[in-house]
C-alpha cells in the first residue's frame, strides 16, 4: 500500500467521521442561552476532539486528510440545518431539544408624573 492509496483511505474514514461529528454540532442549538449542560459539555468534547485530530494532521502535513475533515463536518453540519429534519431530529431525540425558558416577568410602565 503507498502513500498516496493510504493518503485517500484516511480522507474517506476522516470525512466518513466527521460528517456525524458535523450533524451532531449542527443538532445542538446555537444560541448559548438555549444549549442545556449536558449538550454544552458534549459539543465541546467534539469539537475538541475534532480539533485535536484536525491539528495534529495540519502540522504533519496531511492536507488532504484535513480537507477532508472540513468537508464531512460542513456537510454534516448542513443536513442538520434542513428545517424538516432538523425538526425530525428534535422529536427523534430529547437530547437536543432546547432548554426550556423562563418567562420573564411582565414589565410594568410607570405613568409619568407632569
Amino acid at each position: 500500500m503507498d502513500a498516496t492509496t493510504l493518503s485517500i483511505t484516511l480522507s474517506a474514514i476522516l470525512a466518513v467521521i466527521c460528517t456525524p461529528c458535523g450533524l451532531f454540532l449542527g443538532l445542538v442549538p446555537m444560541k448559548a442561552d438555549l444549549v442545556t449542560a449536558k449538550q454544552s459539555k458534549a459539543s465541546q468534547m467534539v469539537s475538541f476532539i475534532v480539533a485535536i485530530v484536525f491539528i495534529g494532521l495540519l502540522v504533519a502535513g496531511h492536507d488532504l486528510e484535513t480537507w477532508a475533515m472540513v468537508i464531512g463536518l460542513v456537510i454534516g453540519f448542513a443536513v442538520a440545518k434542513i428545517p424538516a429534519l432538523h425538526a425530525w431530529a428534535l422529536h427523534k431525540w430529547p437530547f437536543f431539544e432546547p432548554k426550556k425558558m423562563a418567562p420573564t416577568p411582565k414589565r410594568v410602565k410607570k405613568a409619568k408624573k407632569k
